[in-house]
This record gives C-alpha cells, sequence and structure tokens, in this order.
C-alpha cells in the first residue's frame, strides 16, 4: 500500500514520513487506522512497542489492542 507512490502524504503525514520510511527505503511497520498511518511498531524479545505519531481515539486503541493480541497469539503458533 505504501510502495509505488512519489508523494505518501494521503497516507502519512509529511512530518512523520521518515518515522515510517527510512533514508534508504526501508518501511517501518505501520499502525494504520481511518485509512491513516498513526504511528510504527516494533517487536524487540517478542513484545509488541507501538509508537502511535499522536493520540488515539478510544475506539482506534481498542482495535488495536485486539490486533497486538492476534499478532502475539499467532506467532506464538
Amino acid at each position: 500500500m505504501l510502495h509505488g507512490w512519489a508523494s505518501r502524504e494521503f497516507l502519512i503525514p509529511s512530518a512523520r514520513e521518515r518515522a515510517v520510511v527510512t533514508t534508504n527505503g526501508i518501511f517501518r511497520p505501520t499502525i494504520l487506522a481511518g485509512g491513516q498511518v498513526k504511528g510504527v511498531w516494533k517487536m524487540p524479545g517478542g513484545k509488541v512497542d507501538l509508537d502511535p505519531f499522536g493520540r488515539l481515539d478510544a475506539r482506534e486503541a481498542g482495535v488495536l489492542e485486539s490486533d497486538v493480541a492476534d499478532l502475539i497469539r499467532f506467532l506464538a503458533g
């Protein structure tokens, strides 16, 4: 979804693009809510570490919490 666009402003706030796409073109895992990239995440040591760009509303936070639980359950196999 993020690949192949000259400008990704319709998905990522321009001030946050380098948080998502590094200068060498590596895409970090993203938090997508409401059709917008709202942050990034990583999983050091098997623990999901969320880094939202700002405050998520209650609905977004609830859905994200459920998604994190699904990811952990999936990876535990």
